[in-house]
């Protein structure tokens, strides 16, 4: 998996079963331009990280967007849309990470699964 930072999440296929394939496909599963890609999301906006656990899907941050949108291995967008406090373009989330399950990041009583850095200098789960 390949995320550019105009706006696209791209999946890099490899022609063969080897690591060092001498040739390989793009696909742009997503893009906030529509026409770009096979699935079009406004809020695809300067992503600047990707998670995921062993049983999630893709959690983007889209620090233009001041969210987290969440997308299938195919692109699909997931209805779950998180927006990370402050939540604004200009302090939106530089990326995220994968915390555990259960209680292995507990946040004020509760556990958190992700955890967000912002361009405002806040950590948020």
């Amino acid at each position: 998996m390949k995320l550019q930072l105009q706006g696209a999440v791209t999946l890099v296929l490899l022609s063969s079963g080897s690591l060092f394939a001498d040739s390989f496909s793009q696909v742009n599963l997503v893009s906030d331009i529509t026409g770009l890609a096979a699935q079009t999301d406004t809020n695809l906006k300067d992503p600047w990280g990707i998670a995921f656990s062993t049983t999630s899907p893709l959690w983007v941050a889209d620090r233009a967007s001041g969210v987290a949108t969440v997308y299938t291995g195919s692109g699909s967008k997931i209805a779950l849309v998180v927006t990370v406090p402050p939540g604004t373009a200009t302090t939106g989330p530089t990326g995220q990470v994968f915390a555990g399950p259960g209680t292995a990041f507990r946040v004020n009583g509760g556990s958190a699964g992700f955890l967000f850095d912002t361009l405002g200098g806040t950590i948020d789960a």
